[in-house]
């Protein structure tokens, strides 16, 4: 797998092999997994994703490595040997909320174990026309990102709600905003360079 290519990218790297696009995958499934289920063991991971437990060690060792998923220590069990259990790393990753309301926009940042790590409201969110829109839309994003210090670098995701009708699966939206047929979500995509849906 090449460097650059973020385990939480939605794209991956155009000259990875089979094998290794197979193991990305694997490996997002397995922080998704930490991410719904919340903390657990190689077995538990292995049982739910229904893959062998030494391909699930070998995954979350790279995770590990890699500062996405860290090891939580042994749990108690009833007998016998005791297992690790693993979570994943808070601060490796965020995930970036705004919310367009009618003159105002609200900003929420989370972690990847859900917490909240910030929240901005009652930004002023004044437009006239679909470019003033998005324009003026990418400009606030983006002065608020500039606030996140560290964390800035490590969106993995931004999430942005509006009223009205919206085609999730293409961020289309229709009858919102001054906007009808309007591609939101892959314009804030390019502008931002944070892979965007739109709710």
């Amino acid at each position: 797998m090449a460097k650059n290519t973020s385990i939480l990218s939605t794209v991956s790297d155009e000259n990875m092999s089979v094998v290794a696009y197979k193991a990305f995958m694997l490996k997002r499934r397995i922080m998704l997994t930490l991410a719904t289920e919340g903390d657990c063991t190689i077995a538990d991971l292995s049982r739910i994703l229904n893959v062998s437990n030494p391909t699930i060690t070998k995954l979350v060792g790279e995770l590990i490595r890699e500062g996405y998923v860290r090891d939580l220590g042994k749990i108690e069990t009833g007998g016998g040997r005791r297992p690790c259990a693993f979570g994943l790393v808070s601060d490796s990753g965020y995930f970036l909320g705004v919310t367009i309301l009618d003159d105002t926009l609200c900003f929420g940042l989370i972690d990847l174990n859900k917490n909240t790590v910030t929240i901005e409201q009652d930004v002023p969110f004044v437009y006239a026309t679909n470019t003033q829109f998005v324009d003026t839309l990418v400009e606030r994003i983006q002065a608020f990102i500039e606030t996140l210090g560290s964390a800035r670098d490590k969106i993995l995701g931004l999430g942005l709600t509006v009223k009205g009708r919206v085609d999730a699966a293409s961020g289309v939206i229709y009858n919102t905003m001054n906007a009808d047929g309007y591609p939101l979500a892959r314009i804030i995509s390019e502008r931002t360079g944070i892979e965007t849906i739109v709710e």
